[in-house]
């Protein structure tokens, strides 16, 4: 079994991957700077970048998504979506 989907969800306030590739146009994240999860532990942003979604009819270019390496799934955050 692969990888799954993207999952939307309502809580996050950004678009997270946990997949270096599937972002375009990477910069690494300097600092210190992290994600809080579900348990309030902090999790380091390794990346940013930007992403290119295929859809059915068209593509989704989606601006400053984070890449976490020590996440379990990649989120879309449906309030940063519209």
């Amino acid at each position: 079994m692969g990888e799954p989907d993207w999952i939307l969800d309502s809580g996050d306030t950004n678009h997270i991957t946990n997949t270096l590739d599937d972002l375009h146009l990477t910069a690494p994240s300097h600092g210190s700077d992290k994600i809080t999860i579900g348990d309030d532990t902090g999790v380091p942003i390794a990346h940013t970048g930007k992403i290119i979604l295929p859809m059915k009819r068209s593509t989704l270019n989606l601006h400053t998504i984070l890449h976490v390496p020590n996440i379990t799934c990649k989120l879309l955050s449906i309030s940063h979506l519209f």
